[in-house]
């Protein structure tokens, strides 16, 4: 059942950039540098490259909480696109509970009335591999953007404490039946105060 369940997931990841009408890669890079056993410095650096919409470059930094098996950061974030720039206040927060993996992200913006969410859903199912679901929304005056779909994703490669791994989702927007493909390719890195 879980091969039928990774076959399913691999296929939909291939064929939905033929049926979305916007593509997107998203690069980030995620660090994590510890200040003690719970207070850590984080910092991203997001980049989104879009077929059809603009692209944009996100930076943030703030602090971080640890416990055993969740985090959460609270940071400032900078985003640059074809547009403006623009601060946003953003909130993370990443739980492992056995197999399931949930992730949220609230960002009220600072520059316009706007507030951004992103939540994850998934589940390991075997070495590496995990499925699931996520949205992404806008909270803005007018029309608010939402969008809906499935994940699966994979570890590629572990390493002297950096993690890289590689996920897809095809998602749509049920307001206006817009859809689109996104590929992610993620860097972590926890950089360990040294005694």
């Amino acid at each position: 059942m879980k091969l039928l369940v990774r076959l399913f997931f691999i296929s939909a990841c291939l064929v939905s950039p033929l049926l979305a009408q916007e593509l997107q890669n998203r690069s980030i890079v995620h660090l994590q540098t510890d200040m003690n056993k719970q207070w850590f410095v984080p910092v991203w650096s997001v980049t989104n490259i879009k077929s059809r919409s603009p692209n944009n470059t996100n930076l943030f930094s703030g602090i971080g909480y640890r416990q055993k098996t969740w985090w959460l950061e609270s940071m400032v974030q900078h985003q640059w696109n074809g547009k403006a720039n623009q601060f946003m206040l953003d909130f993370r927060f990443d739980k492992q509970s056995g197999p399931w993996h949930a992730y949220a992200e609230a960002s009220p913006f600072l520059t316009n009335p706007k507030f951004y969410e992103f939540v994850i859903l998934e589940r390991k199912i075997g070495k590496g591999w995990s499925v699931g679901g996520e949205t992404e929304n806008v909270h803005q005056s007018g029309k608010d953007v939402f969008a809906i779909g499935p994940r699966t994703g994979h570890k590629l490669v572990t390493w002297s404490g950096l993690d890289v791994g590689l996920s897809g989702t095809f998602r749509i927007n049920p307001v206006n039946s817009r859809t689109e493909a996104l590929l992610y390719l993620v860097f972590n890195r926890r950089l360990h105060k040294k005694q």
